[in-house]
């Protein structure tokens, strides 16, 4: 994937619904050699947090996360960092678009 969230989004944007669950599923929980475990999770979660921030392309945005979650709930839920970033700036970013 690429590094700004403008362009992961434009990028998701071009694909199916199928081969943006395969990007999702694609995101390492583990990547050898890395300083910290589910690096790439916490660095897609704070693109969705950038992106809900900036009401940029919101239902995509949105109808992206509700995927990513789906997948990736069960580590999320493990994962203090995770579940913090998900809960403290993510949901209420999220409501707050309402």
């Amino acid at each position: 994937m690429l590094d700004k969230e403008a362009d992961v989004f434009e990028y998701l944007k071009t694909l199916s619904p199928s081969a943006i669950e395969l990007e999702f599923m694609s995101l390492s929980t583990i990547r050898p050699g890395a300083i910290k475990m589910n690096g790439d999770l916490l660095k897609m979660l704070s693109k969705f947090k950038i992106a809900i921030k900036k009401n940029q392309d919101t239902d995509f945005v949105q109808a992206c996360l509700n995927n990513f979650l789906k997948l990736h709930q069960d580590t999320i839920v493990e994962d203090e960092e995770l579940s913090s970033l998900l809960e403290d700036e993510i949901i209420p970013s999220v409501e707050a678009s309402f």
